[in-house]
């Protein structure tokens, strides 16, 4: 067996260990190879694929875009990554080129990672911190957030903005509420270090 032959086996029995979908393209998208995730996505056997427009696979605006990063990573020689989706799931796909002997790209090597749970986690974590900041701002009391070590408001609630102005995120909270010029005698950020998640009453 040559050297070049055992190489392209080892390559296809790592791809084939992939727990995501995975081929290789020539650089006109003719599927030269595919391992059994993919081919299990596209409802097919991985056999099957082979020497099919991976084009053809998908929707046409799926396979556009497709079509385009996978020129742009022949053009530029250089490993890309994108988002997209389809029939309503999230995919994160990082195509990497692949050279010929002589040092020519001419093959692109595709694993596009599901990523529908990590992106309904995002957005379940995105509307409980609309909700939470929701209620912060319905409260008519003096509500912030400043970091304990350099003092700056990070977040204040509609109520305190009105108070103090709509100016005062990034400022020092001792600036802001009391006009002081530094950190306020009777502080409590040194205690709020020390009893670390315990709150504190003053």
């Amino acid at each position: 067996m040559l050297l070049e032959e055992i190489s392209k086996s080892a390559l296809e029995t790592i791809i084939n260990s992939f727990q995501e979908a995975a081929f290789i393209v020539d650089n006109k998208g003719m599927i030269l190879f595919a391992n059994e995730v993919f081919a299990k996505r596209m409802g097919k056997k991985a056999n099957e694929l082979i020497g099919t427009s991976v084009y053809k696979l998908f929707p046409p605006d799926v396979a556009y875009r497709r079509k385009s990063h996978i020129e742009q990573v022949i053009k530029t020689k250089a490993t890309t990554s994108f988002e997209d989706t389809r029939e309503g799931r999230h995919f994160i796909a990082y195509m990497t080129p692949m050279s010929d002997s002589a040092g020519n790209i001419d093959k692109v090597l595709v694993i596009a990672y599901d990523i529908t749970e990590k992106k309904k986690l995002e957005e379940e974590l995105k509307n409980s911190r609309e909700q939470f900041m929701s209620i912060l701002n319905s409260i008519d009391e003096i509500i912030y957030i400043a970091d304990l070590d350099t003092y700056e408001i990070i977040y204040a609630n509609n109520h305190t903005k009105k108070v103090f102005g709509y100016t005062i995120e990034g400022r020092p909270c001792y600036e802001v509420l009391h006009k002081f010029h530094r950190p306020c005698d009777f502080c409590s950020n040194d205690l709020l270090r020390s009893s670390k998640r315990k709150s504190y009453r003053f």
